[in-house]
């Protein structure tokens, strides 16, 4: 009888663990579904913005392709320059 209370007592100790698991996972999925409306909610504003900024540059190259020509090749250059760099620099350390 004694080996019967044992047990019982410690089925009882796993009940409530699992118990307390079961509500520490409900509340992770709650704060996930948060942050994944969250995320979604930051996603459209971030589409916006990007949407925004897509029409000005437009506009801005439809009154002003020369210079959008010339900002477009010094930014290539640019780029081109530190692309140069960082594998110049790479190749020395080898």
């Amino acid at each position: 009888m004694a080996k019967i209370n044992k047990v019982k007592k410690k089925a009882s100790k796993i009940k409530n663990k699992l118990s307390g698991a079961k509500k520490k996972v409900k509340s992770v999925k709650a704060k996930v579904s948060g942050l994944k409306q969250k995320a979604r909610e930051d996603i459209a504003k971030a589409k916006k913005t990007l949407i925004s900024a897509e029409k000005k540059v437009k506009g801005f190259i439809d009154k002003h392709p020369e210079k959008a020509a010339m900002i477009a090749a010094g930014i290539g250059a640019a780029i081109g320059a530190a692309v140069t760099s960082a594998l110049k620099k790479a190749g020395k350390k080898k």
